[in-house]
């Protein structure tokens, strides 16, 4: 059996990604002799998300080249009638080899240079007038049958073209022909879903529908049991992604199998299904495991009290994005499933990424550095006292800050700073971080608390912090948002959606405040922004006027009491 011997191949390009499969040299006489398929992939949110949908068509593909190679084996069946399900089975397999072309033909297009782009793309005006271009340029009639004796001839099928058979798959195939040319048309015109056809296309997704083994296929209902079917699934994410991977699927999928049931039939699990699965995800308390602990999630949604709130909006859409992943999976598995249409299931978060953590007030950073609580973490160098300083001044995260080495605090042309770096457990363990390595120079606020004088006397040990461990999630920064949670409880802070993130925001606030430039600000707090990202990270040297804006960052009473609390 064919199978892939090689990692994806995953190319950017802008926003955009696309996928070259190469084909085995057994089976590239049944295509045509071609020798690779380009596909782009449509609706990636991220890399990882591109690179699992790569990972999917590649699976797809060689499904389909051992399916040629058993048909080539296969004697040629001679009917005289075929069902309409056996008539859409091959149109689509017509349509996923046009589609190939054509999205040969996009993949080009979105490498080709933006010169060359805004030469070639259309206005939406001219789509249509360019589509009949094409279609006649094309010669519909002529190829459609062209493709449809083909894909007879593929599939080891002798059907007369006198049929009446034979004249409804034509028909069809003029359809998937003509689907085919629409996706580069809209391409070009950006209209990605304008006339789509959910005969050929996957509304959710835009993706090619795979062509299910219609009237061919019978196996055991066991093989469709929900629950069997989710234990293999988290098997198989162990394996690829480790068990910090199959963590963040386990919950939502263990929900799903309590409340469809363990022995439900996939195929009759439907959209109003999933729907009311998103609705118990919207009605479960956010701290479960500490209020409701042992409780099935459904008793605790039932039971919850008014004052313990429920998980946010986006945990819930998390939730839902992880059964669209689980569903996916089993249509992959077998090509006889097909899962319900779940378009637009997420929730519309009303609240903007930018307001997801509200930075913390004068007031409240006060109230916090004159508990009892900081002084004491203050006098015994933890984390909680330090992590707040740094936080306040360099915008690093939770994480970055707890996985800091006393080698990470660096002395380069007289300054004092932090080598920033991915941490090594993380980066092993393929969990997802958004650190981008860089060198930040410490703020002379910053300096004089002692911070370089805390790494010396700390020197050979792993952690910068005597306090921190790796946690079983693979991350070092649990002890600190547990602390800062119990902290913020402790000190009556309620306000919502504070958090140890906060400081992030918070420091963000203070530079735009002492009016720092975009790229001052963008490097100090590692998000992406043009000419710094690839020119500046990573670099051995600290970019130029950087100590200069980073002391503009001045709390002010609040940069007098870090120091008051030290002493």
């Amino acid at each position: 059996m064919l199978a892939p011997t090689k990692q994806v191949n995953l190319r950017p390009r802008g926003n955009s990604w696309y996928t070259r499969v190469y084909v085995p040299e057994a089976v590239q006489h049944l295509i045509d002799g071609r020798k690779e398929i380009t596909h782009t992939i449509v609706g990636a949110v991220d890399q990882k998300d591109a690179r699992l949908k790569a990972e999917e068509f590649r699976l797809f593909q060689f499904q389909r080249f051992n399916r040629l190679l058993a048909h080539e084996a296969e004697p040629t069946r001679r009917v005289t009638e075929l069902s309409d399900e056996d008539i859409i089975k091959l149109a689509r397999m017509v349509y996923i080899d046009f589609r190939a072309d054509s999205d040969a033909e996009i993949a080009t297009f979105i490498l080709s240079s933006p010169e060359a782009q805004e030469t070639n793309s259309i206005i939406p005006e001219e789509r249509d007038a360019l589509l009949r271009e094409l279609m006649q340029h094309f010669g519909l009639a002529d190829g459609a049958r062209l493709w449809t004796n083909r894909v007879l001839k593929d599939s080891k099928i002798d059907l007369p073209n006198t049929s009446a058979s034979y004249t409804k798959l034509l028909t069809k195939v003029r359809f998937a022909i003509n689907q085919a040319v629409l996706i580069f048309v809209n391409a070009l015109a950006d209209t990605p879903n304008r006339d789509v056809d959910a005969t050929f296309v996957d509304m959710t997704s835009n993706e090619p529908l795979h062509p299910a083994h219609v009237g061919t296929y019978s196996a055991d209902k066991r093989d469709f049991m929900l629950g069997p079917l989710i234990d293999e699934f988290l098997e198989e994410i162990k394996s690829q992604r480790g068990k910090k991977g199959q963590a963040k699927l386990c919950f939502t999928l263990d929900i799903a199998r309590r409340h469809i049931g363990r022995t439900a039939d996939i195929r009759n699990i439907a959209r109003r299904d999933i729907i009311s699965l998103r609705t118990l995800f919207s009605r479960i308390p956010k701290n479960m495991s500490k209020y409701y602990k042992g409780m099935p999630p459904a008793t605790a949604a039932d039971l919850r009290s008014s004052d313990h709130p429920v998980r946010s909006i986006s945990t819930v859409n998390t939730d839902v994005r992880n059964i669209k992943q689980f569903l996916t999976w089993c249509s992959l598995r077998d090509e006889s499933y097909r899962p319900p249409n779940l378009k637009n299931t997420k929730i519309i978060d009303p609240v903007e990424d930018i307001d997801k953590r509200d930075p913390f007030t004068q007031a409240e950073l006060e109230v916090i550095f004159r508990s009892q609580q900081m002084r004491q973490a203050a006098q015994t160098d933890a984390i909680g006292y330090w992590a707040y300083c740094i936080a306040m001044y360099t915008c690093l995260r939770a994480n970055e800050i707890a996985s800091l080495a006393p080698t990470d605090i660096v002395s380069i042309d007289g300054i004092v700073g932090i080598s920033l770096k991915i941490p090594p457990e993380i980066n092993y363990r393929g969990g997802k971080t958004k650190t981008i390595p860089r060198l930040l120079p410490l703020p002379k606020d910053l300096q004089n608390l002692g911070l370089a004088k805390l790494a010396q006397s700390r020197n050979g040990e792993r952690t910068l912090f005597a306090d921190v461990k790796l946690a079983s999630d693979g991350y070092f920064s649990r002890i600190l948002t547990d602390w800062t949670t119990s902290l913020l409880t402790d000190l009556d802070i309620r306000r919502r959606d504070i958090s140890f993130h906060s400081f992030r925001h918070t420091a963000k606030m203070m530079m735009e405040d002492a009016d720092l430039h975009d790229r001052d600000i963008a490097y100090i707090g590692g998000w992406k922004l043009k000419d710094v990202m690839h020119k500046t990270y990573g670099k051995d040297r600290y970019p130029p006027n950087i100590l200069t804006a980073i002391n503009k960052i001045d709390y002010g009473e609040i940069g007098k009491l870090l120091r008051d609390i030290k002493k």
